[in-house]
């Protein structure tokens, strides 16, 4: 518990509030209209206000709520969001980029609309994406083109276009298909050899002649010649 306590008055645990923050927001917000008794956008106003009251003064180590803290925290959702940056549209991002000095001020009590704004978005490229991949494996795939594939994309871009993000959709359905059935083809060589080990029969070694009868028998020594056998018998006679 006291790890705990320190975590939470620790400079780590900024990021962390003003997501739990987020999410609340992005809950509060599919949540909308199905209660009349509160307003859930009104009601999460007043938590992120109480958030950035918390960082401001509560801290032991007061964070400046400014245009800076704002563009941390938008850059910090939507990383959380869409961390493969296959889902938004590069637009999508650039719409965003006007709530990078506006955060600090719905903190501090301005209409929040953020949120949102951005959950919005979110929610209808969802569809689109569902749509997409359906689609997708609706077809078989073409494993005789050559291609590639780029699994972590944390350093590129958002796909310009609907029809790049198919293909970014399409590429990466492709691996994890051609994966899948590697695995499976391990899985069932490995199953085939343990059956070949199962099922091998063994044979008593008994005493040095049965050693090497038993070896030759599984081909690890060479047969008995039997024109050598008759050279032994006619030295005796």
């Amino acid at each position: 518990m006291q790890k705990i306590a320190q975590f939470m008055m620790s400079k780590k645990f900024i990021p962390v509030i003003l997501v739990l923050t987020a999410a609340s927001l992005f809950v509060a917000f599919q949540s909308q209209g199905k209660s009349d008794r509160d307003n859930p956008k009104s009601k999460y106003t007043r938590i992120i206000r109480n958030v950035g009251l918390l960082l401001e003064q509560g801290h032991y180590s007061p964070k400046a709520i400014d245009d800076n803290f704002s563009g941390l925290v938008l850059k910090k959702f939507l990383t959380d969001l869409d961390n493969d940056k296959n889902i938004f549209l590069a637009g999508d991002i650039d719409g965003f980029k006007k709530f990078e000095n506006k955060i600090d001020d719905e903190i501090k009590g301005a209409e929040l609309v953020s949120f949102f704004t951005i959950n919005e978005v979110y929610l209808k490229r969802l569809k689109e994406t569902a749509v997409l991949y359906t689609d997708i494996l609706a077809k078989p795939f073409d494993f005789t083109k050559d291609e590639s594939v780029m699994l972590d994309r944390e350093k590129l871009n958002n796909p310009r276009t609907e029809s790049e993000r198919k293909d970014i959709w399409r590429k990466r359905l492709k691996y994890l298909t051609l994966d899948r059935y590697y695995i499976m083809l391990e899985d069932r060589e490995k199953i085939r050899v343990r059956q070949i080990l199962n099922t091998r029969p063994t044979q008593p070694l008994n005493g040095k002649q049965g050693m090497l009868s038993g070896s030759r028998s599984k081909g690890i020594l060479p047969p008995r010649s039997p024109g050598r056998t008759m050279m032994r018998i006619s030295v005796y006679l």
